[in-house]
């Protein structure tokens, strides 16, 4: 799943207990990371884009995320 195009979003804590940090994955390919609030709810992970600063991927990062992805599956939401 975590190699092919798909795109899932990856949440963990932020820096502070209102908060939490998110990854977009887009199509396979890094989109961005970011911050939103603890109580923000979404209904789909594609949602997650919105609380996220784009940034160039490269593969290195790429293989960062869908190493930490597989280490911790519960924090990954599939779209």
């Amino acid at each position: 799943m975590l190699n092919s195009r798909s795109s899932f979003a990856i949440i963990n804590k932020g820096r502070s207990p209102e908060e939490r940090s998110c990854i977009w994955i887009e199509k396979g390919q890094f989109y961005g990371m970011g911050y939103m609030a603890s109580d923000a709810g979404f209904t789909n992970p594609s949602e997650i884009r919105d609380f996220v600063l784009r940034y160039q991927d490269n593969h290195y990062m790429m293989q960062l995320i869908l190493n930490y992805a597989e280490k911790y599956p519960s924090r990954v939401f599939k779209q």
